[in-house]
């Protein structure tokens, strides 16, 4: 039989070999500071006229609504041909 080894994680003392990771603010993150936070309303308006008419919930609903209609018409047409008048 094996002998039974350790199990050991990998040592987080070691230096890191990544200098390319800053661990401090980049140029591009105090760039993104300095603009500034958006608005909460500003982040949901709708761009397009179609989407100010309809929301997700909406077109969701639609669709569902096409698909029972769809179904139903199937299923209509496929009881002429049943013989069960």
């Amino acid at each position: 039989m094996a002998p039974i080894l350790d199990h050991h994680h990998r040592s987080t003392t070691k230096a890191s070999h990544k200098p390319f990771k800053s661990k401090h603010s980049t140029k591009g993150l105090l760039k993104e500071r300095s603009k500034g936070k958006v608005e909460e309303g500003e982040k949901r308006l709708r761009k397009s006229p179609h989407q100010q008419l309809m929301s997700k919930l909406d077109r969701r609903n639609q669709a569902r609504q096409k698909l029972q209609t769809k179904h139903q018409e199937n299923v209509k047409a496929t009881n002429i041909f049943s013989g069960h008048h």
